[in-house]
This record gives C-alpha cells, sequence and structure tokens, in this order.
C-alpha cells in the first residue's frame, strides 16, 4: 500500500533527474513563494500537541470549516459571509482567524508576541507558517507553539459561539506552558512567556 501511495498519489513522474517529482498540495501551489518544505516542518514539531499538529496541517491546506468553505463544499451554510461581525465580508480563514472584530483583540496580542521573535508583516505569513526560525534558540517551538495555541483557541472560540477573550486565552496558555514545563522543550517557556507579556 505505502508502495502505491508514494508512487501513484504523493509523486509524478519528470522529465526531471530522477524521475519523479512530489505532488504539490493545492495551498502550495497558490502560494509558490512560501517555503513549504520549512513550514510542513513547523506544522509537526516536537513539544507541540497533537490537537495543535492537527489544527495546523487544517490550516495549511485551508480545509478548517470556516463559513466560506463550508458553503463552497457542503452548501448546507447559505452565505459565505461571517456571522460573528458586522463587517459583511466572507468568512475566510484570514478574516476567521486574523481580521474578525469577533477575536480581534485576542488575535491583534497574537502579532505582537509574535513580532517579538520574528517580523510578520501579512496574514500570509501566519497562515502559511512562512517565517524563517534558523536564528530560534529552540527551532522555532516557541513561535509555532504560541501561534497554534492563540489560533486554535480562537477558532474553537468561534466554532462553540463563545466569547474570545484575552484573559481566557492567557489563562488557556499559561496551563499549556506549565504542562509544557514537565517536558524536555520547558526552555522553551520563557520565551512562550516573553511573547505573551507583548
Amino acid at each position: 500500500y505505502q508502495y502505491l501511495l508514494d508512487k501513484r498519489v504523493l509523486n509524478e513522474e519528470s522529465d526531471e533527474p530522477g524521475g519523479v517529482v512530489a505532488v504539490k498540495c493545492k495551498s502550495e501551489i497558490s502560494h509558490p513563494l512560501v517555503n513549504w518544505e520549512m513550514s510542513w516542518k513547523l506544522a509537526r514539531l516536537p513539544g507541540l500537541s497533537s490537537d495543535s499538529v492537527t489544527f495546523l496541517w487544517q490550516m495549511l491546506h485551508n480545509i478548517l470549516p470556516t463559513r466560506q468553505r463550508l458553503n463552497q463544499v457542503t452548501r448546507t451554510v447559505q452565505s459565505p459571509l461571517c456571522n460573528k461581525c458586522e463587517d459583511g465580508v466572507q468568512d475566510d480563514l484570514g478574516h476567521a482567524l486574523l481580521r474578525c472584530s469577533y477575536n480581534k483583540a485576542v488575535s491583534d496580542w497574537m502579532r505582537r508576541g509574535l513580532e517579538w521573535e520574528h517580523p510578520v508583516h501579512e496574514d500570509s505569513h501566519i497562515l502559511c507558517l512562512d517565517v524563517d526560525v534558523s536564528g530560534s534558540v529552540h527551532g522555532g517551538l516557541a513561535y509555532v507553539w504560541f501561534l497554534s495555541n492563540v489560533l486554535l483557541y480562537i477558532f474553537s472560540c468561534r466554532k462553540n459561539n463563545t466569547p474570545c477573550t484575552l484573559y481566557e486565552t492567557r489563562a488557556k496558555l499559561e496551563f499549556g506552558i506549565s504542562l509544557l514545563r514537565k517536558t524536555r522543550y520547558k526552555e522553551t517557556c520563557r520565551d512562550i512567556e516573553a511573547m505573551m507579556s507583548r
């Protein structure tokens, strides 16, 4: 089975030396300037919870169930417009996680924290994990841990129709940090706490 998967699904024949190239996903095709090899590596860093890894994988593939996606795929959602704010814009991934007034205070706080470690200028840098972590002490774990946990909290608030507050976000992150301190990644906690203090 793995042979067939590798041969027929994950790779395609090519005229290049070696004769086989990896098949690109839709996200890789739509954002060709992103270093996808690094993005996929960051999305599965040791030290991330399985929930974070799953969330990041879905985010990178742009398959999180936003209203725009549900309207496009299932048609059970009548309108792709955001139902959490009065902006009248499509509820795409960037809006849902970063720009919606429903969770703007938390997403802006997250951006300030991310700026501490790496300058982030565009939504696509965040949503594609397009960041250079070559100078990071812990290989980007603090950055990705912070980003994934905040975005996962924002998305769960939207999904469950619960208020998305900065107080609750910080409490969830502090609980996650207390668990991370008990692992071999405890040195990362200091960097995460520095991001949280912004």
